[in-house]
């Protein structure tokens, strides 16, 4: 890439609008007994956190906000504010993350509860109950329609994103144009950095079930052929069409959409399940819900007016705008009006230009004695912010790549591959078929993007990945692989299914390791500091100050959550 070029974007990149954010989700977990905690002190848990990082933390109320439920509240998801680089967008993950986990521990205990990340992937166990009590009143029907016909494969994802958009390419008012170039980019992205995303972003081959209700019949931890258990068991059967066509070009993007939402299995516009997404800016607003039913006669102020709204919704949800065979409030003007409702909010999810990418970089990883969470993670970003820079700015290094049937074919087989053999797996490179690894794919990309991340400082950043392609270190997954060998002494080179470990230590070592690991992590980033953007550094250090802040206060060392005290 030329000198110019590259100045150019990192100019932007410092100064100009955010372009990476960063999302992280965990299960709220009992520390001792590895069950999924559904209530802390009487609430519900994610509702429990907001409330106390409101009440104990200096600018607390901007925090909370930035803390939902990923569909169960069992699910915590932090989603900080975008920042202008891969130290800022690593460096604010982790924080909300700390800020949540001391959260949690002033609520239940040192020996209460966890969000489990990284350590070993679990079932949700997730059921209507556990629905947020505080989400409109759709959105909770919705949640309970999904759980009720996909099980824990609803509230599984647990993980981590990563979301990017390109300032450097200008267009800032065409949105338009800006929608076309992120749906191509998504496109990119999906056939060449998810299966690299996926080597290495796994952190755990371990399940853990307590209820044998999943795939595995006996409760406990076990170690699976996966280098993701929490991919392997929820995906592909979560991704719920084939999207071949849908990043073809912006008409085909919305004609793809629109088809699906007429046929009623595009339910609410956003359960297309893939490793890469084209992600909508700001939706148009429109009535709400519980306008709809009101001018319709329902008393929404009423549990009966409620529930009889949300079991018309629900027959939406269930059977959507085509199939009336089945659907007993077809012939009913209120499910009319309230489907015509629906179909205008999907139309304008579809409609909505597309600003950002998104990428599923798998679980947080846990603490080792030589890395961090957050060493990891911010190498993590930065190569994928690397490539997508080097992708938007180099349109003919792909020499138009189709986003076709064979394409995508040969990308579910790259990731399905990596998942169970890591960095050398034998995966396509896309543009022509050829076989290679992902090992030696990260080397080419490395290559490529060498001029680049130099000329934006970013080649410090870069290091862990480096190691990882020349061998010196491992992913991850395989490093808890070979610790579970060692803890239990099983064959870890034996992949033909899952076994049952002799017990749930090395799990809760794990949880342990990264806990006490934060420190360090907070101090890491406070040494990173200078090195981040000026525009993002008083955001960061406002993380900072809570987590000093809440880091002195007294932590009770029994746990309160179970009796709801």
């Amino acid at each position: 890439m030329e000198a110019q070029l590259i100045n150019h974007i990192a100019r932007v990149s410092e100064e100009g609008d955010p372009h990476i954010g960063a999302e992280t989700e965990g299960i709220t977990t009992d520390r001792h007994y590895l069950d999924v905690v559904h209530a802390i002190r009487g609430q519900q848990p994610t509702h429990a956190i907001k409330e106390w990082i409101r009440a104990n933390c200096q600018g607390g109320e901007k925090i909370a906000r930035d803390i939902t439920c990923d569909i169960p509240e069992t699910t915590v998801e932090a989603n900080p504010a975008p920042l202008r680089s891969p130290l800022s967008s690593a460096a604010s993950q982790r924080l909300m993350a700390i800020i949540i986990d001391h959260a949690l521990r002033a609520l239940s205990g040192e020996d209460g509860v966890q969000l489990l990340n990284g350590a070993a992937w679990r079932p949700p166990d997730a059921t209507a109950e556990d629905v947020s009590r505080h989400i409109p009143l759709w959105k909770q029907a919705y949640y309970k329609h999904q759980i009720g016909v996909h099980g824990d494969k609803t509230a599984a994802a647990a993980g981590d994103h990563l979301n990017l958009s390109a300032p450097w390419l200008g267009r800032r008012n065409d949105k338009k144009e800006i929608s076309r170039r992120m749906i191509e980019l998504t496109a990119q992205m999906r056939l060449i950095a998810a299966a690299l995303s996926i080597s290495i972003s796994a952190s755990s081959p371990l399940y853990f079930s307590s209820n044998g209700s999943a795939r595995f019949s006996k409760p406990g931890t076990s170690l699976t052929q996966w280098d993701s258990a929490r991919l392997g068991q929820v995906w592909p059967g979560r991704t719920i069409m084939d999207v071949a066509d849908l990043y073809a070009s912006p008409i085909s993007f919305r004609r793809t959409l629109n088809r699906y939402r007429e046929n009623g299995v595009l339910k609410t516009g956003r359960d297309i399940w893939l490793p890469v997404r084209a992600q909508p800016g700001s939706i148009e607003k429109y009535e709400s819900f519980e306008e709809i039913c009101s001018g319709e006669g329902l008393n929404m102020s009423t549990e009966g007016g409620k529930a009889d709204a949300e079991k018309k919704l629900m027959a939406s949800y269930k059977y959507g705008p085509s199939n009336p065979r089945d659907n007993q409030y077809s012939g009913d003007k209120i499910w009319q009006n309230i489907e015509g409702w629906r179909q205008r909010m999907l139309q304008a999810i579809i409609e909505t230009p597309r600003n950002r990418v998104e990428v599923r970089t798998l679980e947080t990883p846990p603490a080792f004695e030589d890395q961090t969470p957050y060493e990891y993670i911010k190498a993590v970003h930065t190569f994928l912010e690397m490539l997508f820079i080097y992708l938007s700015t180099n349109p003919d290094f792909l020499d138009n790549l189709e986003y076709d049937g064979i394409t995508l074919q040969a990308a579910k087989h790259n990731e399905e591959k990596v998942l169970t053999r890591g960095l050398d797996a034998e995966i396509y490179w896309i543009p022509n078929m050829t076989t290679t690894t992902p090992r030696d794919l990260l080397r080419f990309v490395l290559g490529k993007i060498e001029d680049l991340s130099r000329g934006m400082g970013r080649q410090e950043d870069l290091r862990i990945i480096q190691e990882l392609v020349s061998g010196g270190l491992k992913t991850p997954a395989v490093r808890i692989r070979e610790e579970v060998g060692e803890w239990y002494g099983v064959n870890i080179e034996d992949r033909s299914g899952a076994r049952i470990l002799a017990g749930d230590e090395y799990p809760r070592e794990l949880l342990d390791r990264t806990r006490e690991a934060m420190p360090k992590e907070v101090e890491q980033i406070r040494t990173d500091l200078p090195r981040m953007p000026e525009k993002d550094r008083p955001y960061i250090e406002s993380l900072l100050a809570v987590v000093d802040e809440i880091s002195k206060s007294k932590i009770v060392t029994t746990s309160t959550y179970a009796t709801g005290g």
